[in-house]
């Protein structure tokens, strides 16, 4: 008898009829998916996008490899995908990246072999050096939303209520996730409905509790109630100097009753705050309080970039944390 076929493909299945029954057979469809579509595997992606970041992306080796303005950045391993992401604060951006001065997520980075060969590390992100605005990421801000978020600022007084200046120069809250806060602080409301601040979570004491590798902080306010001098040092410590930091520019520093200085490298901004920063400039600092306030006076804030003392380009304010590097006496 001579059998009569007739196939109709479905995705991912091929169905035929014969008149003595029906036979089954799979056979893929090609991928469809196209750049930005949501995906869970690279297959499902058209070929040469990879899935990352659970969406279809052009893989790179260097941002020469990506579309004008898109840049190559780290992805779920072993993929570097291109990538163009606006942001104001780090739980904005994908993975382990950093919401940077220019508003765009970038990979972060201590130093450059924290980047790809052809980037360069800015103030703790990966930039492609065309990004770069006289050596540093440029401040982009964005417009007015109503109650001051997206308000352009400079200073934290600029913002009003309990919103602060943020990287790219603009209002908003301060934090939505714990992830844009630093190491042992959380993100909570300041008051119910609010704005998000980052809080110490469980400071730690520095009574015996530090060591050289630790970047554990204890607040003015702990060090009061525990019989220690508000605003600086333990008793029976002394302060050897101080830094304060601000969001988006590069720290600065003083010796205990000395003057205000940018740190010579022009890049290291406000992320960075721990005990081993201290030993940068007094190697001997076993312990490091954060202060309740920052002092009044003006400090010599700059962009990163360029050359000390006004690196990539100086702003003069008090700043938005401020801290005492301590030892015993």
């Amino acid at each position: 008898m001579r059998h009569i076929t007739i196939a109709r493909a479905l995705p991912a299945l091929c169905i035929g009829v014969t008149l003595t029954g029906i036979w089954l057979g799979c056979a893929d469809e090609a991928p469809s998916l196209t750049v930005a579509q949501g995906c869970s595997l690279s297959s499902e992606c058209q070929s040469p996008l990879v899935c990352a970041f659970a969406k279809c992306h052009q893989a790179c080796k260097s941002s020469r490899d990506c579309t004008k303005g898109e840049r190559c950045v780290q992805s779920d391993r072993p993929y570097y995908v291109c990538q163009k992401q606006s942001c104001s604060r780090n739980s904005d951006c994908l993975g382990k990246q950093v919401c940077a001065q220019d508003g765009q997520c970038h990979d972060e980075c201590l130093t450059q072999k924290d980047c790809l060969a052809d980037q360069v590390c800015t103030a703790g992100a990966c930039a492609d050096t065309s990004e770069l605005v006289n050596g540093a990421l440029p401040n982009n801000a964005a417009g007015d939303g109503g109650d001051g978020t997206g308000q352009r600022c400079t200073l934290p007084t600029d913002c009003p209520g309990d919103l602060v200046c943020l990287r790219g120069g603009v209002c908003g809250a301060e934090c939505i996730g714990d992830k844009d806060c630093r190491k042992t602080y959380v993100c909570k409301p300041v008051r119910a409905g609010g704005p998000g601040r980052c809080f110490p979570d469980a400071p730690a004491s520095i009574d015996g509790g530090l060591d050289a590798t630790s970047d554990a902080t204890l607040d003015a306010s702990d060090a009061a109630d525990s019989g220690q001098t508000q605003g600086g040092c333990g008793l029976g410590d002394i302060q050897l100097g101080e830094f304060a930091t601000w969001v988006g520019k590069v720290n600065v520093h003083r010796p205990t009753g000395g003057v205000w200085e940018v740190d010579a490298d022009c890049a290291t901004g406000g992320g960075t705050n721990t005990l081993e920063y201290c030993k940068k400039f007094w190697p001997s600092a076993t312990g490091l309080v954060h202060l309740n306030a920052v002092t009044p006076e003006n400090k010599p804030f700059t962009q990163a970039g360029g050359q000390a003392p006004t690196c990539g380009g100086l702003w003069l304010q008090p700043g938005v944390d401020q801290y005492s590097c301590c030892r015993p006496q």
